[in-house]
């Protein structure tokens, strides 16, 4: 019988480093602010945010992991409400900065590993702890051609209720090696094809225009649910400009 394991899921986003090297401070710590905040807003698996990693989420669930198909559905509403979040921002902000121009610029991938956790309090924040943790860690650098996709390691599918046939041709198989862990197998499901056809592209020189996907507001979930021409969520209902 395998040993009771913990659920270890970080959305990490994609062109962070990139971004934040060349754009003004002030508006790109505002921007990755509200993209947090729209992760952990999207939030359906009642997951527990362990801690906020610079551009990335770590949340954990504590001796239950869910199906395979749960985790794919929870990643793939992190994307939409990620790109529902980015889509609105660019049709709403004034501001003609690098920060504020190349937001569309940057998309998520999620990771989600399973195992024995331990947990360590530091100044009364209780934060996972264990090897768990450290290969969640190393599985963000992977060999997957491609920055849009949810990441189930092998680990976790073998303690994960039901099966991964659900989803399909969808779930393509991958292997790294690490120099201090050797090779770690996992599967990976595209979220891009998940997410439907009005999720931005990774490549594309322009996010898609809302009057042309008018369902990435709603499908987003509340977090960044608006209409229109509002301001995007979390900003105190005000636009980004009022910021400036």
């Amino acid at each position: 019988m395998l040993p009771s394991a913990s659920l270890l899921l970080m959305p990490d986003i994609s062109g962070f480093t990139t971004f934040v090297h060349e754009t003004e401070l002030e508006h790109s710590q505002h921007i990755i602010s509200e993209l947090l905040e729209t992760l952990i807003s999207a939030n359906e698996l009642n997951l527990t945010v362990a801690e906020i990693e610079g551009d990335a989420v770590l949340f954990y669930r504590e001796e239950s992991v869910p199906t395979p198909a749960q985790i794919v559905a929870q990643a793939r509403r992190m994307f939409r409400a990620f790109h529902g979040w980015v889509q609105e921002f660019v049709s709403t902000c004034p501001c003609g900065c690098a920060a504020c121009q190349s937001v569309r610029r940057l998309t998520l991938k999620v990771v989600a590993h399973a195992g024995p956790l331990g947990f360590t309090t530091v100044r009364q924040q209780r934060k996972p702890f264990g090897e768990a943790v450290v290969v969640l860690h190393r599985l963000l650098k992977n060999d997957i051609p491609s920055h849009e996709y949810v990441l189930l390691s092998h680990a976790l599918l073998a303690h994960a209720p039901g099966s991964l046939a659900v989803l399909g041709t969808t779930a393509q198989p991958g292997i790294s090696t690490y120099d201090d862990l050797g090779d770690v197998r996992y599967v990976h499901v595209s979220l891009r094809d998940a997410a439907g056809p009005f999720a931005p592209v990774w490549e594309g020189p322009a996010a898609v225009p809302l009057s042309s996907a008018p369902a990435a507001l709603f499908l987003a979930g509340p977090a960044v649910a608006q209409r229109a021409g509002s301001p995007p969520r979390g900003s105190g209902g005000r636009l980004f400009s009022d910021h400036l």
